[in-house]
């Protein structure tokens, strides 16, 4: 098990550079605000609804805006993670914005012919391919970006982007204060997270070695579920780990109930609880409350605490901590933290 202050070792793991990507995940939130900025908008109706759309990372980025979205819009958000579009999206006033890093997912290509045949409109943001061909052909509205190296990693550009189309919108208040309060906050953060920090005051390291040889469950509520759903994806990804993601208040009626089979599990397992000052505070109790009844029950349990201000700064805190941690496990676990293929992963099962 490797030694997570013996950095030299990192490099022969990490074969594509992902290090260097979770480095620079401030300054690509300031890019694509950028681009943003730079990129046409659209005319387009005043939508009754928003459909966000899309896999992967991209279906993550729906569900993060979703989230952020909630409290301030006056109109519908909803995120959408599949290939069918519910029945009400119909017409121009359903707005459906469809994010794909690669533009040839079977799902969003789907869901673009389905917005089509029902005369939605459409706003395509993606990095090249198929989905940009037929959005061209069809005269819709698309934000095109240089795609990177991982799709896993531009949950940025797609955040950001669509953060920025949702505020040109009116749904959102302008987003740039925000945006800019929790690119400062991460920074700050990464001197406590990098790799040159030793253990002893590297939360991300130091969480790392609570939950190698575990499997790890994620709590959260409110805004930061699509958060703790991040989480557990870059633990399966990087670290090729166990993981599963929980919501509160529902786990505290469903997943308590779990905890009596099979007998002598709990200890192989760890929930880490995420929270925020932006939290609800009766979700508060109810974490708090869901803690102690794990803990007495012999379940290994941590919190972990957003930092910064706003609710932007809060949930790409914790996002940007989840991804350093799953970094320095698959370090520890001596695996590539790269994301395996996906027909490398079928072929294997």
């Amino acid at each position: 098990m490797p030694d997570l202050d013996q950095i030299s070792a990192f490099a022969a793991l990490d074969s594509s550079g992902l290090y260097a990507l979770l480095e620079s995940t401030p300054a690509r939130l300031e890019a694509a605000w950028d681009l943003a900025q730079a990129l046409p908008m659209p005319h387009l109706p005043r939508p009754a609804h928003i459909l966000l759309a899309g896999v992967g990372a991209a279906g993550e980025a729906a569900s993060l805006l979703a989230a952020a979205a909630a409290p301030a819009s006056p109109l519908p958000v909803l995120a959408i993670h599949d290939s069918s579009l519910p029945a009400f999206a119909a017409g121009p006033h359903s707005l459906v914005m469809l994010f794909c890093h690669s533009g040839e997912m079977e799902e969003t290509l789907a869901l673009f012919d389905a917005a089509a045949a029902r005369g939605c409109s459409i706003w395509v943001v993606a990095g090249g391919g198929e989905l940009t061909r037929r959005a061209a052909a069809a005269g819709t509205p698309i934000w095109s970006f240089s795609a990177g190296p991982c799709a896993a990693l531009d949950l940025c550009v797609f955040f950001t982007l669509g953060l920025a189309a949702l505020a040109h919108l009116q749904v959102i208040p302008d987003a740039a204060a925000a945006l800019g309060e929790a690119v400062t906050t991460l920074r700050a953060a990464q001197a406590f997270w990098n790799r040159e920090a030793p253990v002893e005051r590297n939360p991300a390291k130091r969480l790392a070695g609570q939950l190698f040889g575990r499997a790890v469950n994620v709590v959260a509520a409110g805004q930061l579920v699509p958060v703790a759903q991040r989480w557990k994806n870059q633990f399966n990804l990087l670290s090729k780990t166990w993981a599963q993601a929980d919501a509160l208040p529902g786990a505290g009626h469903n997943s308590i109930s779990g905890l009596l089979n099979p007998p002598g599990a709990l200890p192989h397992f760890i929930s880490l609880f995420l929270r925020a000052p932006s939290d609800d505070p009766r979700n508060r109790q109810r974490s708090d409350f869901l803690r102690r009844v794990y803990m007495t029950e012999g379940l290994n349990t941590d919190t972990v605490d957003a930092r910064g201000e706003g609710s932007l700064a809060h949930m790409w805190s914790l996002l940007l901590m989840g991804d350093y941690a799953a970094y320095y496990l698959a370090m520890m676990a001596e695996m590539d933290p790269a994301p395996l293929d996906d027909l490398a992963v079928q072929a294997a099962i």
